[in-house]
């Protein structure tokens, strides 16, 4: 199985560049271009809606942010924080088993913590999931089962 903490140094870096982002400057700009660095995420527009809540028993495109093997591992708070810059209020955070056939799709143990964002069609799944890489870990089409 891939080490899902390969995700970490991305995924800081995203939420560091969307934060610096945000910031407004009063920063002369640098009289040469900065080094070229390797390919980083980026938005090209507004991300598309994810839906607002699921429910218990429904099949939705999910997009799993982070995949980690406890809920108290850094990447988790580091996907919570980029979904936030993204103004995404609405996610998932939890055991990757309550959605049914995500765990096979990705290819992680059952007991995976996951944060995740649902869709209702699947061009909008993997089109917010593009938008994220190369910090996702994958889409899957899912059926909820601890939406209560």
């Amino acid at each position: 199985m891939p080490s899902r903490r390969r995700h970490f140094p991305t995924v800081l870096l995203v939420v560091a560049l969307l934060l610096a982002a945000c910031k407004s400057s009063t920063r002369e700009a640098p009289a040469s271009p900065p080094p070229a660095q390797s390919p980083s995420p980026t938005v090209t527009g507004p991300p598309p809606n994810p839906l607002k809540s699921v429910k218990q028993g429904g099949t939705y495109w999910a997009v799993y942010v982070v995949v980690t093997n406890r809920p108290d591992e850094p990447e988790t708070k580091l996907a919570e924080s980029l979904l936030k810059s993204l103004h995404i209020s609405r996610y998932s955070e939890g055991q990757i088993r309550c959605d049914r056939g995500a765990a096979e799709a990705l290819g992680v143990p059952e007991n995976s913590y996951t944060v995740a964002v649902y869709f209702k069609s699947q061009a909008d799944a993997e089109a917010f999931s593009a938008a994220l890489a190369p910090t996702g870990e994958g889409v899957a089409q899912v059926r909820t089962f601890c939406a209560d």
